[in-house]
């Protein structure tokens, strides 16, 4: 799996699959920058549009390394790997929750089970611990300036680098749940910085 923090929903198109020159990704199983195209696949994504959850299609493409003959897809920054709703729309709806403080209204406003916000909730949940050594990195916790859960969760939302750099620092990327995954090289590369590391699912 490739993640690219650079692209978005909006111009996967333009920069992936309308793009046919050289590929410049280290392959994650081989680190080689020799690449093919390789077909795709459709993903569907839930997004806020002006309020209303929408079911949004992207086609996903594919490359083949010439080199070890792996394949990888290139997923925009929005997606959560083997997740539905994109990163910044799971966000947003946990961030109207806290603020109006109601399941109900907030079920109603965005037509979606209470079960699914809790849940959504209680993914976030899982990594209290490791936003909060984050944020201390980042001067955003201190003694005199601890963010709530609603400022948490705004912060991340609005900035894609905080969201980048919780992948540098703990090799996870954001609201990923799924346990059972195979050991391949992830590759994430972003405008500030390109790393590659080991053990972390593909897609």
């Amino acid at each position: 799996m490739i993640i690219d923090y650079s692209l978005s929903f909006k111009d996967y198109e333009e920069k992936i699959l309308n793009f046919y020159g050289e590929w410049s990704y280290p392959c994650p199983s081989c680190q080689a920058k020799c690449w093919n195209r390789h077909g795709g696949y459709t993903r569907h994504f839930i997004v806020l549009c002006n309020g209303n959850l929408i079911d949004e299609q992207l086609s996903i493409l594919r490359l083949l390394c010439r080199s070890c003959k792996h394949t990888h897809a290139i997923l925009p920054s929005e997606c959560i790997p083997w997740g539905l709703y994109s990163i910044c729309t799971l966000l947003e709806i946990l961030e109207t929750f806290l603020e109006i403080q109601s399941i109900t209204k907030t079920s109603a406003q965005y037509n979606l089970s209470w079960q699914c916000i809790y849940w959504f909730l209680q993914k976030l949940s899982v990594y209290s611990s490791s936003l909060e050594l984050l944020f201390r990195e980042q001067s955003l916790w201190t003694p005199a300036k601890r963010p709530s859960l609603i400022e948490t969760i705004s912060l991340l939302r609005r900035n894609l680098f905080l969201r980048e750099s919780f992948f540098h620092s703990f090799r996870k990327y954001l609201l990923l749940t799924r346990k059972r995954t195979s050991a391949y090289f992830y590759y994430m590369g972003t405008d500030k910085f390109t790393f590659c590391c080991s053990h972390i699912a593909f897609e």
